[in-house]
């Protein structure tokens, strides 16, 4: 006689994938094994999906709080977000090279100094859509800054 299958709750697998955690870290806090972890995968979509959509909406989350303090001026959330989705890099001198410094324009890579990234993130937040209609949200007065709405 085959032993009863372990009843897995697809939403908790789900919630346990936001918060990050490992497939490993996942089987303990569940009470199965890795075994029964993986044959669920193979067996049934909605276990593949949840994972999966579990781990996306927990990058989704991470990415996004790290993108608010970039904007916000968070210098190293800035160099952070931009070395791992711009591919800016440090070179091995510590010193920051400007692209306008390059000599090969096509063969070097990307990299901006902290003065460009705030120059640019300054005129991101002072931009402002034209929209006349829009009276939520007038624009500050002269001199103000505001965090993007």
């Amino acid at each position: 006689m085959a032993r009863p299958r372990i009843k897995i709750d697809v939403d908790e697998v789900r919630r346990l994938a936001e918060c990050g955690l490992t497939r490993g870290q996942i089987c303990t806090a569940l009470g199965i094994s890795d075994d029964t972890f993986a044959r669920r995968l193979k067996e049934e979509a909605a276990f593949e999906a949840a994972l999966a959509s579990g781990r996306a909406q927990g990058l989704a989350h991470v990415a996004g709080a790290l993108y608010q303090r970039a904007l916000a001026g968070d210098v190293r959330a800035q160099t952070f977000y931009l070395r791992s989705r711009a591919a800016w890099n440090v070179p091995a001198t510590g010193r920051y090279r400007n692209v306008d410094d390059a000599e090969d324009h096509e063969s070097s890579p990307l990299s901006w100094s902290p003065a460009l990234i705030r120059r640019i993130l300054d005129g991101f937040r002072s931009f402002r859509p034209q929209n006349p209609q829009n009276t939520q949200n007038p624009a500050p007065a002269s001199g103000s800054r505001s965090p993007l709405p």
